[in-house]
């Protein structure tokens, strides 16, 4: 009676040691998966920064393919509507998050010279737009710097002169 025993509880460890390696596998995958959308968000912060977007007028000459219409549109205060009807997409959830590499290729723009007149068509529809809605001017000057106005982000005083 105990050797009949014995093979099952070898198997019931098995089983407990392989789902416990499944159970790895899954999280380790999370980890990359989730790991890669925030490589993504600082990259898209980053290159923010870099290029002066908080000074709420950014150049259009650094719209890239790894942009998505939706970055577009909240980066240049640009209704997502306007956007997908210059550039011809479909204006759905999905293609809002996608790069304009990705619809280019997926709406058949195709890749190389194509891409790039994908990013022409989004350029001229922002410039046309700000001839339309000129944007609102700077709150602190070039870039928003608030350390010129006296330091951590506090409100500027009037002077008593």
């Amino acid at each position: 009676m105990l050797k009949s025993m014995v093979p099952s509880v070898l198997s019931s460890k098995r089983i407990i040691v392989i789902a416990g390696i499944l159970l790895m596998g899954i999280g380790i995958g999370a980890i990359v998966y989730y790991g890669a959308g925030m490589f993504d968000t600082f990259r898209e912060i980053r290159f923010a920064h870099m290029h002066h977007f908080y000074g709420n007028n950014p150049d259009t000459s650094v719209v890239r393919p790894w942009m998505s219409v939706g970055f577009v549109s909240s980066a240049y205060h640009i209704p997502q509507e306007y956007l997908f009807r210059r550039i011809g997409v479909p204006m759905t959830e999905s293609n809002s998050v996608l790069s304009f590499r990705l619809l280019s290729d997926q709406y058949h723009f195709g890749s190389g010279d194509n891409l790039f007149m994908l990013l022409d068509k989004v350029r001229k529809a922002i410039d046309l737009y700000r001839m339309r809605f000129p944007p609102p001017p700077q709150m602190y000057g070039s870039g928003g710097d608030l350390r010129r106005l006296g330091g951590s982000g506090s409100t500027p005083q009037p002077s008593h002169d």
